[in-house]
């Protein structure tokens, strides 16, 4: 996962225009943070910044973003050094990253299912819980633990397929093929149960555990028509899990 990241983290931006990722996953963050001013935030795998910058632009007095990929971070240090606006970022492997400090709020989107076995799994759990303050909240995004139910599904008009080796098995490994302009990506990942999350994070220390599936910004339902979405919200590739400390 770390090497398909730093291979394509000079286009990776490339991703943000998809329409999956403006009108259903961006839609959908934006939806669950709710007000983030004067919040401490911890935005795990990070990635090149998006959603890091975002949420300091939303008004949180403090923002650090952790990632695996060194080229993922270089990248994001380099946006902050063209156009500060006060965000930090540390690359770490999240399992292992200990205490960074006291945050209101911990975002993790598409983590958890980065994890290759159930104790790493068990790892970033316990990891995401140590770094919230008590009351604090987890804002995390997940491969969907039902979907593709048959092992494979090609959806070319959304720009990605999936793949699972055994659909049947927990912590199966999977493959994400995603394709939008000049970028192609192959991300390996574990598919793993509800069940599998909600023991892990239980086991960690949170409560209130909360499970969604994406929702579509009008503008994009409007834009691309219902014909287009139809397909991918039957079926969305990733849910949501919200729960708190």
């Amino acid at each position: 996962m770390k090497a398909a990241y730093d291979d394509h983290a000079s286009v990776y931006d490339q991703t943000y225009e998809a329409p999956i990722r403006r009108y259903v996953e961006g839609f959908t963050f934006n939806n669950l943070i709710g007000d983030v001013r004067g919040l401490s935030i911890l935005d795990v795998a990070c990635g090149d910044g998006l959603y890091t910058r975002k949420l300091k632009r939303m008004g949180a007095a403090r923002i650090l973003g952790v990632d695996l990929s060194e080229q993922m971070i270089e990248k994001a240090r380099a946006k902050e050094a063209s156009e500060p606006i006060g965000v930090e970022y540390k690359v770490a492997d999240v399992a292992s990253i200990g205490r960074l400090g006291a945050f209101d709020l911990v975002t993790a989107i598409y983590l958890l299912h980065y994890a290759p076995t159930f104790e790493h799994l068990s790892a970033m759990c316990a990891a995401l819980y140590e770094n919230l303050v008590p009351g604090g909240r987890l804002v995390t995004f997940v491969a969907s633990p039902w979907y593709p139910e048959r092992g494979r599904v090609d959806l070319p008009l959304y720009g990605f397929s999936v793949k699972i080796a055994d659909p049947e098995r927990d912590g199966s490994p999977g493959l994400l093929q995603f394709k939008y302009g000049s970028m192609e990506l192959e991300v390996p990942f574990s598919r793993w149960k509800r069940e599998t999350y909600e023991g892990c994070l239980r086991a960690a220390g949170f409560s209130n555990i909360t499970w969604g599936t994406p929702t579509l910004n009008p503008e994009g339902l409007e834009k691309l028509g219902a014909a287009y979405w139809e397909s991918y919200m039957q079926h969305p590739h990733f849910a949501f899990i919200t729960c708190s400390k």
